[in-house]
């Protein structure tokens, strides 16, 4: 079976969990420039490794998953760190994930723990209107943010 990386971060989950964020002191050698040649390193080294890479305004690419586990091996060295995750919000992704699939998204995978990524099954479009809509509603409800109320003219 072949699965599409895709990227939770580009999804609505990227508000809301950015919404819970709080600014944190730059660390040593963690300033903007080095996390960026550092990202863009890995990414380099996945591609060379097999990993199809977006284009511009282009859907995520299909990679094989023992391709994608392989390269990830591969470049492990110089994966960015993961981004500390509480104990709440993997809780409430998994939440995100089970109404996921009790909204008809039966093979809707778990997320994994530290990981921006989440790979779906070909059967499931994660650039559709209706899965985005779906994954609105279910994060919504899993890390208890309201819906944007409607602007009174």
């Amino acid at each position: 079976m072949r699965t599409r990386a895709l990227p939770w971060i580009s999804l609505a989950m990227a508000a809301l969990m950015l919404a819970g964020c709080t600014s944190a002191k730059a660390q040593p050698g963690n300033t903007p420039n080095s996390a960026a040649l550092a990202n863009q390193q890995y990414t380099a080294c996945l591609r060379d490794h097999g990993v199809a890479q977006p284009g511009p305004s282009a859907p995520q690419p299909t990679t094989d998953p023992d391709v994608m586990q392989a390269a990830q091996a591969a470049c492990q060295q110089l994966a960015p760190a993961p981004p500390t995750e509480s104990t709440d919000d993997l809780v409430a992704r998994r939440a995100t994930a089970q109404c996921m699939r009790d909204s008809g998204y039966a093979d809707w995978p778990d997320p994994v723990p530290g990981s921006a990524t989440i790979a779906l099954p070909r059967d499931i479009d994660g650039n559709s209107a209706a899965v985005k809509s779906a994954l609105n509603i279910c994060a919504r409800k899993a890390f208890n943010t309201p819906s944007p109320s409607p602007t009174s003219p």
